[in-house]
């Protein structure tokens, strides 16, 4: 049993291989022409074939004219559904839409795009990776449709699901007509954040003015770990109910704070993966507290600066970091 099972799935690796190759380009939009959709009889499909067998040959055998007919009439049926299996799937288009980068620990989803040209409806068509089934969708006449693709997003870095498979067993379930899609799409996934991080570094040397940040009723500057005895008033409270993390506001007397996050001045005692958790969650609360950060990172550095694109940019950096950047 267990040789069975893998020569199986050798066997469906190899094929898988041969399908790769034979769809060329992975960039989207990906036609399903008949090159690209294998089609081959069910459990239900073998057993109507077998029936239909034992049912000519009886005919056959006993000169039954109405065995005839019918048997002649099944088969009729049986290549009607195989032709419309492979017409239901041939020909739409293939693409995906926006995917958004993630957090490590949480899930990527990948949308697929269907496009129908035709005049005539899709039905079934199903959406699975690996052995599970994620979706199934209806496509109207020229008409489109979307299915999520999710997958959990483990680990830093560009996250690749790799073939996913389209498939149907219109309309009588006698045949299923399936594409293996080879796509190069890719997820970016932002290290995971350090729970409860510490405040954000104090760099003095860093101020845009002379003006240091205070607990006080100035300018807000950033957020700090919360320390019992800390002004009620001052607590961010919008974000303690978000996250149930208690933080204190910090001010600035008319400065604009400058805050440099740094790999190399961490603790020692601190890995790779856990300074960059660290930084990860110190880039998010420098973009809450609407500060100047900048990064530095060994062997690249980007410059103090604020707002979404910088953030995103910080993220992308760490992210990436020690891996290959590229697709």
């Amino acid at each position: 049993m267990a040789l069975s099972l893998s020569l199986r799935a050798a066997g469906q690796r190899l094929f898988a291989n041969w399908a790769a190759r034979r769809q060329g380009s992975k960039h989207p939009p990906l036609i399903l022409n008949h090159r690209l959709v294998y089609i081959l009889p069910t459990r239900a499909g073998i057993g109507f074939g077998v029936l239909l067998g034992v049912l000519w040959i009886g005919s056959l055998n006993y000169s039954l004219n109405l065995g005839y007919v019918l048997a002649f009439w099944l088969a009729a049926c049986g290549l009607l559904s195989m032709f419309w299996c492979f017409r239901n799937q041939s020909g739409l288009s293939v693409s995906y839409g926006a995917i958004q980068p993630v957090f490590a620990g949480q899930t990527a989803q990948f949308p697929l795009l269907l496009s129908n040209p035709d005049a005539l409806p899709r039905n079934g068509i199903e959406l699975s990776w690996g052995e599970a089934l994620l979706g199934e969708c209806e496509i109207n006449a020229g008409g489109q449709s979307e299915i999520l693709l999710p997958l959990p997003a483990t680990q830093r870095g560009w996250l690749r699901p790799g073939r996913a498979t389209l498939a149907n067993r219109q309309p009588l379930g006698l045949f299923r007509a399936w594409s293996y899609l080879h796509l190069d799409w890719a997820c970016l996934v932002y290290p995971q954040p350090e729970a409860n991080p510490p405040a954000l570094p104090d760099n003095p040397d860093q101020l845009a003015s002379a003006g240091q940040y205070r607990s006080g009723d100035d300018d807000f500057f950033a957020l700090r770990a919360h320390v019992p005895g800390d002004s009620p008033k001052h607590v961010a409270w919008r974000q303690a109910a978000r996250d149930g993390v208690l933080r204190t506001k910090q001010y600035a007397g008319g400065s604009v704070q400058r805050v440099w996050l740094d790999f190399d001045a961490l603790p020692a005692g601190l890995d790779s993966e856990a300074r960059l958790a660290r930084l990860t969650a110190w880039v998010l609360l420098a973009d809450a507290s609407g500060c100047d950060w900048g990064l530095r990172l060994p062997g690249q550095q980007l410059s103090l600066n604020r707002g979404q694109a910088h953030r995103d940019a910080c993220l992308q950096q760490l992210a990436l970091f020690g891996l290959e950047s590229t697709q």
